[in-house]
């Protein structure tokens, strides 16, 4: 069956948000160039609910479920 974000990252995520789903709660508002590139590349590119591809990035893999919109370079 279909396996939601949350489900699967709560699974298979080593990060302390896999207690949460996943979820990083909301990004402070940080001057572009503050993220690492690619995370930011991804956050910019994604619409609400969009979720990105892998994002290989030197503190590791992520993959960005965008579920608000306040973030606005």
């Amino acid at each position: 069956g279909t396996k939601t974000f949350e489900e699967i990252a709560s699974n298979f995520s080593d990060c302390s948000s896999a207690g949460f789903g996943g979820d990083l709660g909301e990004l402070p508002s940080l001057p572009v160039g503050d993220l690492h590139p690619k995370l930011e590349a991804a956050l910019y590119s994604l619409q609400i609910g969009e979720m990105s591809d892998v994002v290989d990035t030197d503190s590791g893999v992520l993959i960005v479920l965008r579920t608000k919109s306040d973030y606005d370079p």
